[in-house]
């Protein structure tokens, strides 16, 4: 007989493995026809690619070599620049002169070159293709977690269920040898005791109490 959740007794449910609440989860799925959690796989890591050419930009120009750039800067610093300038009020008209301390800098930058751009298209095809595999096989894996939920939820909430039940048991044994000793072992006086001070476990103290009272008086016994 396959035993089910509510086939579990409070002990059975506190004393099962880590391995055995799966198994229970994963039986449960299969009754509701909610499929078993995959292994998702590693997310794939993207490549730092980093351009391999480095270029020069003049003014109005780009220039693939260091020293073209130099010789241009130079040749056109020995030329006059002319600076322009707005006389205010209406019409805003130009006027020019001759800028003494014109300056012209280079600035460098990187690019892809051709041939290294084709490699790094080839890795980033391999790349969106992996990264598709990974996103199909994410969104199934959350789609089935999520179906999961609830009857995980379900299974975990009885077990800590049984774990509480468990432990107000041991708090209201407890406190029920404590009033069979005021009470001098009189069953009738310390139950009293309990359901007036316990009134909300009513159910409870009155199932057990007898098997309380035995084992006060067994430990009394052998003391």
């Amino acid at each position: 007989m396959i035993k089910r959740l509510e086939d579990y007794t409070d002990a059975e449910l506190i004393n099962l493995t880590e391995e055995q609440v799966i198994d229970l989860i994963d039986l449960e799925c299969g009754y509701e026809g909610v499929k078993l959690l995959p292994t998702l796989p590693d997310r794939p890591v993207k490549n730092n690619l980093a351009e391999d050419w480095e270029v020069w930009d003049v003014p109005a120009m780009t220039l693939g070599d260091k020293n073209d750039a130099a010789e241009i800067i130079a040749f056109a610093l020995g030329k006059s620049h002319v600076i322009t300038h707005y006389v205010p009020g209406p019409g805003y008209k130009k006027y020019g002169e001759i800028d003494p301390n014109h300056e012209i800098g280079i600035t460098p930058r990187k690019l892809f070159s051709r041939d290294h751009y084709k490699t790094i298209d080839v890795q980033l095809q391999q790349y969106e293709s992996t990264k598709k595999n990974y996103d199909d096989a994410k969104k199934e894996y959350d789609e089935i977690a999520k179906a999961r939920s609830e009857i995980t939820g379900t299974v975990n909430e009885a077990i800590s269920e049984a774990r509480s039940t468990a432990q107000r048991l041991i708090r209201l044994e407890q406190a029920s040898l404590r009033y069979l000793t005021l009470a001098h072992g009189d069953k009738e006086i310390a139950m009293r005791f309990m359901l007036d001070a316990y009134k909300e476990n009513a159910d409870t103290i009155e199932a057990h109490f007898d098997a309380w009272t035995i084992k006060h008086v067994t430990d009394k016994m052998s003391a």
